[in-house]
């Protein structure tokens, strides 16, 4: 997300280094695997109403194989079932934002 991060505001590793433990609890994150290989890990707060998932990565070596459509699909599919809302928001340089509006409906 450093990428990301550095072109929409810059980058200050101290500000992340608290911004991340003040916002982003530990407890809310899942580790993604492929087998037994962590391969990423997502942040998602959930409400009665809403999922909301605040931080989503993969590993660059694993990126572009479907990894992180599969976790999504995966996360709309339970929020259909249980008749939640997803959200989702992402930085305006972040490739994310091409997704279209019903992906995934």
């Amino acid at each position: 997300m450093r990428g990301y991060i550095d072109q929409t505001w810059g980058w200050d590793e101290e500000f992340q280094r608290m911004s991340f433990i003040e916002h982003l609890s530990w407890q809310r994150f899942q580790v993604i695997t492929i087998g037994h290989v962590a391969t990423g890990g997502a942040c998602i707060a959930e409400s009665r109403s809403s999922i909301d998932l605040e931080m989503m990565f993969i590993d660059p070596r694993s990126q572009r194989k479907g990894i992180g459509s599969e976790f999504l699909t995966d996360l709309l599919g339970r929020a259909r079932k249980e008749c939640r809302i997803v959200r989702l928001r992402v930085l305006k340089v972040n490739p994310a934002k091409a997704l279209p509006k019903d992906w995934g409906s």
